[in-house]
């Protein structure tokens, strides 16, 4: 179809499939799909079939504004291939809830790639995106259920001129594998996010992963190839996972959260959906499905019959009307249980509510510190690599277990780490190479720990190795470094710890409390706050 579209006008009670097989379809004034009433449509790509969908740069209609538009649920699934071109806006849009759970599907859009103002879930597919703005993104912002972006499977490739993936209240990794590149945030959410499993690598002119109240890690595969900066949010909660970081500026920040931009997007809701009241309902199932958790029956429809799961594309004869699906994007079974990582609501002041340990007390200088500021590393691997910051928190630190290792910056106007309230360890490893200048050491802990005076330049091996000869950390250098603080599991106050710079040995003594300096060689004291510049007074320096 040289110059057309599909439209759909059906009851808001009615689901509707459409099967593309071999489908070329342009559209010179609006959407290549245009589904303007159902209740639910479904876009199977059928399989071993190549498809194609584009739109062109001026729509007559006001509404519409995507390649692929719907006023209501939208999911595409199948086995196939599509090609979509947004030459207007976007590429998919939907009003109420976009899923994608397979195909083989490549975007390129003016503005964002996929648009789900409820919700965007993506469960299977290889994914394509080049986008003019952000590349997924959910922008709902009145209801609490609502504006969150889950991504549990697939292969997500997408390299955008904003944000990679941006949510309004909550973005989830679960699983799959994806790469972003962005010129702004890799990824965003305008209150919480999670890592729960997958593998993310990213690159980004700004955060690599940027949220405004909390990040919380608790497993998968993080790398930020390049960024300003790394994990940025109010409270940054580390529980497990494997996080690796190259950061321009700060590696890891806690900054007090910006809600003053509630506003949402330009593309008005004509969702009729009721919010459940309930915690998760209409949370992403991990098949893609949608729906609250609880109900009687996971493919029952609107009047409570049962319906058989959505047929598979490869099963479908051409001569055979297909059988609607039921739900949302399984290719046969039951739909799974609403996944326990979503269903998180803000509280009344508009802030999700707060996750982990309650942030120590404030130190510093009056002002200085925001008690609700918190980097928190329960568990995992985090490795930092900074020009600036390398953990920097404006209010407060506290480490019981895993494993820190950071490349701090040369320059003495910033710290390896950082702190402007008090920074505790209860256990865990850390090794943390970085200047003398703005040095920190922890302000206390039941796990004693060492700020040592040992120099090296890029390259050197840095090992430390307690009273009996066990090595607790190594790291190799990345830039040049004057000092080092370590502290490990089994390390006690007044124990013998040793440095090696390339073989160079330092000795110091550890202690669980900070006090004035650093060791410089033999036994010494702990450094357990910062030496020069606006920094709170008497928390210690180097010597």
């Amino acid at each position: 179809m040289t110059d057309g579209s599909i439209t759909v006008t059906t009851s808001e009670n009615d689901k509707v499939q459409i099967v593309l097989n071999g489908v070329k379809i342009a559209c010179s004034s609006g959407p290549a799909i245009d589904i303007q009433s159902a209740d639910k449509c479904f876009i199977t790509l059928a399989e071993g079939t190549q498809n194609s969908l584009s739109d062109g740069s001026a729509f007559t209609s006001e509404d519409a504004n995507a390649c692929i538009y719907a006023t209501c649920d939208l999911t595409i699934n199948g086995l196939g291939s599509l090609d979509v071109s947004g030459n207007y806006r976007h590429g998919v849009f939907s009003k109420d809830d976009l899923v994608v759970y397979g195909g083989s599907i490549n975007v390129s859009a003016v503005e964002d790639g996929l648009n789900g103002k409820d919700s965007v879930e993506i469960g299977a597919g290889d994914i394509s995106i080049d986008s003019g703005a952000d590349g997924v993104k959910s922008s709902k912002s009145t209801n609490p259920e609502k504006g969150f972006v889950y991504v549990s499977g697939g292969s997500l490739s997408i390299d955008a001129e904003d944000d990679g993936i941006q949510a309004k209240t909550y973005l989830c990794i679960a699983g799959g594998s994806i790469e972003i590149d962005a010129a702004d945030d890799a990824l965003h959410s305008d209150l919480e996010g999670v890592l729960n499993g997958g593998s993310t690598s990213v690159r980004s002119d700004d955060d690599a992963f940027h949220c405004e109240t909390k990040l919380e890690v608790n497993d998968g595969s993080f790398v930020a190839e390049t960024c300003s900066e790394g994990y940025e949010a109010e409270q940054v909660v580390v529980n497990g996972g494997d996080t690796n970081i190259c950061a321009l500026d700060d590696a890891m920040n806690a900054s007090a959260a910006d809600l003053s931009d509630d506003s949402e997007s330009s593309d008005a809701n004509t969702s009729t959906s009721t919010p459940s009241g309930e915690s998760g309902a209409n949370a992403a199932r991990p098949d893609g499905s949608i729906g609250a958790p609880g109900a009687s029956s996971a493919n029952a429809d609107s009047n409570g019959q049962q319906n058989t799961a959505p047929q598979g594309a490869d099963q479908q004869d051409s001569a055979t009307s297909p059988e609607l699906p039921s739900d949302d994007g399984a290719q046969g079974g039951q739909a799974g249980e609403a996944p326990s990582d979503l269903g998180h609501a803000p509280d009344v002041q508009g802030r999700m509510e707060r996750g982990g340990q309650a942030p120590g007390g404030q130190g510093g200088a009056p002002g200085a510190s925001d008690s609700n500021c918190l980097i928190q590393i329960n568990g995992g691997k985090v490795v930092l690599d900074s020009q600036g910051d390398g953990v920097d928190s404006n209010g407060n630190v506290e480490i019981t277990g895993g494993t820190l290792l950071v490349n701090g910056p040369s320059s003495d106007g910033d710290g390896a780490f950082d702190y402007d309230g008090e920074a505790t360890i209860s256990g865990g490893t850390v090794l943390v190479a970085g200047a003398v200048g703005m040095a920190q050491s922890f302000t206390s802990g039941t796990q004693a720990f060492a700020l040592v005076q040992a120099s090296g330049s890029a390259g050197s091996v840095i090992e430390t190795t307690d009273a009996d000869g066990n090595v607790i950390a190594t790291l190799t250098a990345t830039k040049a470094f004057g000092c080092v603080l370590v502290s490990g599991a089994g390390v006690s106050d007044g124990d013998t710890i040793t440095v090696s710079v390339d073989g160079a040995a330092t000795m110091a003594t550890t202690s669980t409390t900070g006090t004035s300096g650093i060791a410089t060689g033999g036994t010494g004291g702990m450094g357990g706050g910062p030496a020069t510049g606006n920094r709170p007074e008497g928390q210690g320096g180097p010597a």
